[in-house]
């Protein structure tokens, strides 16, 4: 009885780490999705979304996409105005790959992702 109550909570735990994850990941389209920053646990998730690019618009790489999802990396300093051939770039991107699932993100999901989605 006590295994059986043991693996009910490993189970409960799991499910619950599962929805914590996916909550910080929010949908605004049926193609893009937007979120702060991600780490390696998060691309399997990502998986599980049908979400298979992602356009990283941090200075740096925090994680490996083990080529499981296309990777997009354009940096971006926080509070930097962006060159418009920049911007120009980064939709070019979005139309390219957002029918495929795409997830945009920096690192908190509010100023440069935030701001790349409402346009």
């Amino acid at each position: 009885m006590q295994k059986d109550s043991v693996q009910i909570s490993q189970i409960i735990s799991y499910i619950i780490d599962k929805i914590v994850q996916m909550t910080r990941i929010f949908k605004v389209t049926d193609e893009l999705y937007l979120s702060g920053e991600i780490n390696n646990s998060d691309i399997n998730i990502l998986m599980e979304l049908g979400i298979q690019t992602i356009l990283n618009l941090m200075l740096e790489l925090t994680y490996e996409t083990r080529s499981l999802v296309n990777l997009i990396h354009i940096q971006i300093r926080d509070g930097e105005r962006i060159p418009s051939s920049k911007l120009a770039e980064i939709y070019t991107k979005i139309d390219l790959y957002k029918k495929n699932g795409m997830l945009n993100h920096c690192a908190v999901g509010v100023s440069r992702s935030a701001g790349i989605i409402i346009g």
